[in-house]
């Protein structure tokens, strides 16, 4: 990063300084006046002064000179802000938007400038959470590829947003048409759909901003569809011939995927306790009662959703599943009756909801509400067959959350 930021920055500077017409003149001729050039301390005082700051505090700091030192023509001081302020915070956004500007208004851009990361910058920069102010909870994870910075979040970053905006507009003309410039000029600028349009037409075929599009776009694609994984809690209450065994909490996992608007999830369930009321197992070799009412059922659920806004989802779902319960966990009566298991099978069907826990939505919680039909699992022996209602609380991890994110914006 520094040695590509030294070549294209210091070698801008020889036009900043030098140039009397075309986008930097212009850009001079509407800079605001500058009046004394006190207003920034001799660079040693500078460099003193950031290494004094957080990174949120450098970052507006440097927010607030780089424009005035592009507008001023002062190439070598432009440098060392940079090389302090990558010193300091590591690369950021803000940053490395500067150095694709400054490259591309040198006329000495080339694909060196970034790297693999450049797509996460690109859909960062559009993304509508970084217009929100999350100073007083910022975390890296606020951007899909994990790039936010503090320099996204200072009360000078839309005066900077404009003063890069302002540069990438007037650069726009003086640019090859249908190049790696011209791209990165109407993306700054505010022009993204245009951008994008270029990488989608593939009119910039063998470049590695294109193979880098391609790549994220053919991942995307595969791996579309969100895939969960989580945990459940649950409340269980029969009805009918089980109402007898009482109500039960059970955990439980779960992984689910959504294509489209279609639900698929699979579930395990263990519940464990004891019956309300004992109940007695008849088998050839033996009959007995029992109060164990440890049950562990696999199911599986397929749905679809009626409502998705913002990361709030309604789902409706109907599932089947099969169970086992073991009534006896040591031998009694002087017989091994531990090999004993009652299976059984259910039905069911409900409405769920699940909702963001975090801003980046990586993780999710829910609520379900289901009624259940299960059949008789102990022929011969007390009938335990009935319905029941289960309420599930859910915690979910989203494997794939920001594909859906980062689609939408690469497809613009």
């Amino acid at each position: 990063m520094r040695l590509n930021l030294f070549l294209g920055l210091l070698l801008a500077g020889a036009l900043i300084g030098s140039m009397v017409s075309g986008p930097g003149a212009a850009l001079a001729q509407e800079a605001p006046p500058a009046g004394e050039d006190d207003w920034l301390p001799p660079l040693p005082d500078l460099e003193t002064v950031l290494n004094d700051l957080d990174c949120a505090g450098v970052a507006g700091l440097c927010q607030e000179i780089l424009p005035q030192l592009v507008y001023e023509g002062r190439p070598d001081s432009l440098v060392n802000v940079l090389f302090t302020w990558e010193d300091l915070c590591g690369t950021t956004e803000p940053m490395q938007r500067t150095l694709i500007l400054g490259a591309v208004w040198d006329g000495a851009f080339n694909e060196d400038l970034y790297g693999r990361n450049i797509m996460d910058y690109l859909i960062w920069f559009v993304d509508p959470v970084r217009q929100e102010d999350h100073r007083a909870d910022f975390r890296p994870q606020l951007a899909s590829g994990d790039v936010a910075t503090e320099a996204d979040f200072t009360p000078q970053r839309p005066d900077f947003d404009a003063f890069t905006a302002s540069l990438a507009d007037q650069l726009l003309p003086h640019v090859p048409a249908g190049g790696l410039e011209q791209f990165f000029c109407l993306f700054y600028a505010g022009m993204q759909d245009q951008a994008w349009k270029m990488l989608r037409d593939r009119r910039l075929a063998g470049t590695k901003l294109q193979r880098l599009y391609d790549w994220e776009m053919e991942r995307m694609q595969i791996q579309r569809d969100p895939v969960a994984w989580g945990l459940s809690l649950n409340y269980w209450r029969p009805e009918g011939n089980l109402s007898r065994t009482g109500q039960h909490p059970a955990v439980g996992l779960f992984v689910e995927k959504r294509p489209e608007n279609y639900l698929l999830r699979l579930t395990a369930d263990l519940l464990i306790g004891r019956s309300r009321y004992p109940y007695m197992v008849q088998k050839e070799d033996f009959t007995d009662y029992s109060n164990r009412f440890n049950t562990f059922t696999l199911g599986g659920e397929g749905g679809w959703t009626v409502v998705d806004r913002e990361g709030w989802r309604v789902d409706l779902f109907g599932g089947v599943g099969m169970g086992f319960t073991i009534p006896f966990m040591d031998q009694e009566n002087g017989e091994d009756q531990t090999s004993t298991v009652l299976f059984h099978t259910q039905w069911q069907a409900g409405i769920g909801c699940r909702f963001p826990a975090d801003d980046g939505r990586r993780w999710e919680m829910g609520l379900d509400l289901s009624r259940q039909w299960l059949g008789d699992r102990n022929d011969g022996g007390t009938p335990l067959d009935g319905q029941a209602w289960a309420v599930r609380m859910t915690l979910a991890r989203n494997v794939n959350h920001d594909l859906d994110r980062r689609l939408r914006v690469l497809e613009w």
